[in-house]
């Protein structure tokens, strides 16, 4: 009996503490661009423009940042003088072999949106319907 109860347990917990991996990789892809936001932002207050705050030297060599495209990096997709896209590439998997990728749109008009990958069902680690 004690048996039965052990393994109804574990069929229960198991495939919850299964998804964890990805959540915590997510959630330190979301904190990287968090930081190159912060970066970007801190950068255009000097510049008046995120045109020069778009590489690694223009943000005193975004420190904690691997900057590029690979998983696990972080960094610009494009920067204009008042808006731009930056990135992070989780290590985190979608079932089709890719990375999860988070997206940080700074529209001319002053707005944000914050979109990523979806995989099938389409809500994995923070991302909801497309947008975290």
């Amino acid at each position: 009996m004690a048996i039965a109860i052990i393994g109804i347990l574990a069929a229960i917990a198991i495939p919850m503490f299964l998804g964890q991996g990805k959540k915590a990789q997510d959630a330190s892809a979301k904190s990287d661009l968090k930081t190159v936001v912060r970066m970007v932002e801190e950068c255009r207050l000097d510049t008046k423009t995120y045109e020069d705050c778009d590489q690694p030297t223009d943000l005193n060599g975004a420190p904690g940042i691997q900057w590029g495209v690979a998983a696990g990096n972080a960094g610009m997709i494009a920067a204009g003088a008042d808006e731009y896209f930056a990135y992070a590439v989780s290590t985190a998997k979608r079932s089709n072999g890719q990375n999860h990728i988070y997206i940080w749109q700074k529209k001319n008009d002053g707005s944000s949106l914050r979109w990523c990958s979806t995989d099938n069902p389409p809500n994995h680690g923070g991302c909801q319907n497309a947008g975290w």
